[in-house]
């Protein structure tokens, strides 16, 4: 299942820049959005009735609301946007910042404590950010 997930995300990216025929982002989005909902929810129908609905916390119903507002759709959102204006590798190369700044955040949270093995990731992830940025101006 990961697997299939992470080849489908890979080639997500590139058919993005494929299809695109000019059309708003947002509408773009919004197609992918629900239908993506359309598939999970044929893929979750059988268990939404074992779901006890009247015990679930108000917490719990703002945080799947933030979820879904807000991380889901607005970074699907820029996803898209990105991918159109600067290209796929680039956006796909940007992505993995994302751990770097989940690492900060943590820190700075006092969440967790760094390590030395987080060292060859960060080095990894700055040698590709310079890569990209030379190719840019080459």
């Amino acid at each position: 299942m990961f697997l299939s997930g992470a080849i489908s995300l890979s080639l997500y990216n590139p058919l993005v820049k494929r299809v695109h025929s000019d059309e708003p982002t947002e509408v773009m989005a919004y197609w992918v959005i629900l239908f993506g909902a359309l598939w999970l929810l044929f893929f979750t129908l059988p268990l939404l009735g074992t779901i006890n609905w009247q015990n679930t916390s108000f917490q719990l119903n703002g945080s799947l609301l933030y979820l879904a507002l807000f991380t889901t759709l607005m970074s699907f959102f820029l996803l898209q946007f990105d991918t159109v204006k600067i290209g796929p590798t680039k956006v796909a190369a940007y992505g993995f910042l994302n751990p770097i700044f989940v690492l900060v955040l943590t820190l700075l949270l006092e969440m967790s404590e760094f390590s030395s093995s987080f060292f060859p990731g960060i080095i990894l992830v700055f040698l590709a950010m310079l890569f990209i940025q030379a190719e840019k101006t080459a």
